[in-house]
């Protein structure tokens, strides 16, 4: 028996130590840097955050829920297209792309940080995840999926009869936390210079964890480095650094995400919900930010062993087993722009 475990630990190490190696534990964080000047210009070095109309969920969460917020969405897009389709299949009750058709969705699927997580206790983020329709686009399959998201608020209503009856049958109150029994809004996002990196995605939990504990922290340096010498610094410029907002699109299909973090009007990517600077002030200025840190680490942690066991024990998808040798911003489409490594 003995024996046993120690084979199983062995496995176990082995499997953890690939999953973080997959993820890019190792790999640099690529900065594609706009050019500080860029207050709308046009040159071969900026770069932008494409804008548009954006139809989504807004969860208070920590930001480890994004990922099922954003597949929750994706079942939803997929069942209001056709059922005859045959690009999906049914799984446990749910209209699902096929595993050869899952990237259906990649390129218009965003998550929106609008929170510092180190400004706010743990499970108390907000994020916005949901399918953005870009104002210019010369992609002619994005009808259909145009068609699909502008239908999504139709189902509030039936998302709120659930949300109602889960509430009742497990006396659940102060509203929705789950991502299926919360109602579709539907905001407008501005085309804005910003900073654009990319990292290697598996869509498992070290993504997440790099994305919480590397990624989101780097780029937040990167951000306020660039606003302390920023002209524009010096009008709000504590304010703007306080109101980081930190923009995802991620291809499980491509082993990538590409980050997007805006340099000019932060504010209008709130939404009209409140910024940072304003919410923080909701939260007793008694309670420690170490704490909170330590809390938010402890709870991510075992999120991640918990998710270890269902992979390993379940269907073994929830992390991909092939290795990025090399990624660029010429092969992601993102142009020449000056890049750096963090």
């Amino acid at each position: 028996m003995n024996k046993q475990n120690l084979i199983a630990c062995l496995l176990l190490s082995a499997y953890t130590i690939h999953s973080a190696i997959d993820a890019g534990m190792f790999i640099p964080l690529t900065i594609i840097s706009s050019s500080s000047s860029a207050g709308g210009g046009g040159g071969a070095d900026v770069h932008f955050f494409p804008g548009g109309t954006f139809v989504y969920k807004f969860m208070t969460k920590d930001y480890f829920a994004s990922h099922g917020t954003l597949r929750a969405i994706v079942s939803d897009l997929v069942a209001l297209s056709s059922v005859e389709n045959e690009t999906t299949v049914v799984r446990e009750g749910r209209q699902l792309p096929r595993d050869d058709d899952d990237s259906l969705y990649d390129d218009r699927m965003y998550t929106i940080y609008m929170d510092d997580a180190t400004l706010i206790p743990g499970g108390k983020t907000r994020f916005a995840s949901g399918i953005l329709l870009p104002t210019e686009t010369n992609d002619s399959s994005s009808s259909s999926s145009a068609a699909h998201a502008v239908m999504l608020p139709s189902m509030n209503e039936r998302i709120a009869t659930a949300a109602a009856e889960h509430a009742m049958k497990n006396g659940i109150g102060g509203g929705p936390t789950m991502s299926n029994n919360v109602q579709y809004q539907i905001g407008t996002l501005p085309k804005e210079v910003a900073v654009v990196a990319t990292h290697r995605f598996t869509g498992g939990v070290w993504s997440a964890l790099l994305q919480t504990y590397k990624i989101i922290p780097k780029l937040k340096t990167y951000y306020q480095e660039y606003s302390s010498s920023s002209s524009s610094s010096t009008d709000g410029g504590e304010e703007e650094e306080r109101n980081l907002i930190v923009i995802t699109k991620c291809s499980v299909s491509r082993k990538i995400c590409t980050y997007y973090v805006p340099l000019y009007n932060v504010t209008l990517f709130y939404m009209n919900h409140i910024t940072t600077e304003e919410y923080v002030k909701e939260f007793s200025s008694s309670h420690d930010d170490d704490d909170w840190m330590l809390t938010r680490m402890g709870n991510d942690l075992g999120n991640m062993f918990n998710q270890l066991k269902n992979t390993i024990l379940g269907d073994g998808k929830e992390l991909s087993s092939s290795l990025l040798t090399s990624t660029t911003p010429e092969s992601l489409g993102l142009g020449n722009g000056s890049s750096s490594e963090l």
